[in-house]
């Protein structure tokens, strides 16, 4: 919720030490500038996926088309943030005729449930592909979804998501004395009390909390699988398991990014809801609140831009045509990158493409 921080900020500046918060003020309105650069990288970084993914790469494993959904839910989401940005820092003017708050109103509606709609849309992604992955792996015998379900499951996730997402249309408005700032309606107060902490547990800190605890089983599992593996000495197989453990350890760091960015806005939503998102005063009063409302919202951004670097760099596909891009006249033929596993033809790795079964596939992963 972007509330009216700048304003109250500089009502404490006329009461107390200027210069301190002048600095401030100075330093909220560079970290807004921040995000703005941020946002602009992701939307970059999620395009550029897209287009690898779709026009590069003929055969897609299915790790590529959960990066190629998560890129789409994450695109929607660094734009709609630009927007939200830009529309606070280019139109405000406090000298200026208040434009029309009713059209100002529906873009606070619109940009907040977007914004919440694709971040738990990616967060239902990770639960549903760590759910088929743990599964897969643990029991693999039992485990077969074919790819019907799987995508009802995502729709489904979708739609979860959405109506989460929704209670941000009716609850959010534009201020009234700065409109080109959104606000929460003083009306809805107690539900407030549950609603954002509901939110911050179930979005945010409880499906961090499974996705890493999961993940860290899988690597464990999959470490004592490749030693098992190579005093058999099956040298494919023992591949194969390492490229296995190379995806699980790249959806890990996944995990870990949105844990670790995500964690300050949960924060300021638990803030909104123990205040019944009535804000003003703390902005008022506590301006180290101002600066650090600011800051959770630059990480929260940043998390468009931190998936691109960690599957560009996880993922050997997405790296290999990166570079076959910067540089389309070098053949390459090896990756020289530490820890990177060179693709294997072996019949133990190759599959027939319309196997249904969720982790034969990663046999082919990047």
């Amino acid at each position: 919720m972007a509330i009216s921080k700048f304003h109250c900020v500089t009502n404490n500046s006329n009461n107390g030490s200027d210069h301190k918060f002048m600095q401030l003020l100075d330093l909220i309105l560079s970290l807004k500038w921040l995000t703005v650069v941020v946002d602009f990288l992701g939307i970059i970084g999620c395009a550029l996926t897209l287009y690898i993914i779709i026009y590069r790469i003929l055969k897609k494993s299915p790790t590529l088309l959960l990066i190629y959904k998560l890129a789409i839910a994450l695109l929607i989401f660094s734009i709609t943030s630009l927007v939200s940005s830009i529309t606070n820092l280019f139109y405000y003017n406090p000298k200026s005729e208040i434009p029309n708050v009713s059209l100002l109103t529906i873009h606070c509606c619109l940009s907040r449930s977007l914004m919440a709609l694709c971040y738990n849309a990616s967060i239902a992604l990770l639960l549903i592909t760590c759910y088929e992955r743990y599964l897969a792996i643990i029991y693999p015998e039992k485990f077969n979804l074919s790819l019907h379900t799987r995508s009802q499951v995502f729709f489904i996730a979708w739609l979860i998501s959405g109506i989460m997402a929704s209670p941000n249309l009716f609850i959010i408005t534009a201020h009234e004395s700065h409109p080109y700032f959104c606000k929460l309606r003083p009306e809805f107060e107690l539900f407030y009390h549950y609603y954002f902490p509901i939110v911050a547990s179930t979005c945010y800190f409880l499906p961090n909390i499974i996705l890493i605890c999961c993940y860290l089983r899988l690597i464990i599992r999959l470490k004592s699988m490749v030693q098992v593996v190579g005093s058999l000495s099956i040298p494919p197989a023992g591949q194969y398991e390492k490229r296995k453990r190379q995806v699980i350890k790249m959806l890990t760091v996944i995990t870990l990014a949105y844990a670790i960015l995500a964690s300050q806005w949960a924060m300021v939503l638990c803030f909104i809801g123990y205040h019944g998102g009535v804000l003003d005063s703390m902005f008022t009063a506590f301006s180290t609140f101002t600066l650090f409302f600011s800051m959770a919202k630059l990480f929260y951004v940043m998390i468009p831009l931190a998936n691109v670097i960690i599957w560009f760099h996880g993922n050997n596909e997405l790296y290999h045509h990166l570079r076959l891009m910067l540089h389309p006249r070098m053949k390459i033929c090896v990756f020289h990158r530490k820890n990177r596993v060179v693709p294997i033809r072996s019949s133990l790795v190759n599959r027939p493409i319309n196997n249904n079964e969720p982790f034969t596939p990663l046999h082919e992963l990047s």
